[in-house]
């Protein structure tokens, strides 16, 4: 492991629980959602998330499989959609997969995986 990415994960593991602590103080035990846009007379709620009002992660999923949009796909094996609990109270959302992700499909299987495991996870 590079000190770089370590020190990079250490960074982005404190300031998650800096604002998880603050969050906390103020009241929160849960967090439900966090909103992605909100409607205005010239955005209504519909146009602002086209398509995804209704669908649940499977369905997604289903959705973005052989997806051509990004630059990603040139190169990748697999789409990482994610895994775990789809009811989960935190989400982890990566930057973009790495070579092991790519290869297993998976998200945080590789280096970063095994950083949060061994630092984040113990302390929630």
């Amino acid at each position: 492991m590079t000190d770089k990415l370590y020190h990079e994960c250490h960074e982005l593991i404190s300031q998650s629980r800096v604002i998880l602590e603050d969050l906390k103080t103020l009241g929160y035990e849960t967090i439900t959602s966090l909103p992605v846009c909100h409607e205005t007379p010239e955005v209504p709620q519909a146009e602002c998330r086209p398509g995804v009002e209704n669908i649940d992660l499977e369905q997604l999923q289903q959705q973005i499989q052989g997806c051509t949009r990004c630059t990603l796909s040139k190169g990748r094996n697999n789409i990482v959609f994610g895994s775990g609990n789809p009811e989960a109270e935190v989400v982890l959302v990566g930057e973009a997969p790495g070579r092991e992700e790519d290869i297993k499909g998976y998200p945080f299987v590789g280096e970063a995986g095994r950083l949060l495991e061994k630092y984040y996870l113990p302390c929630i």
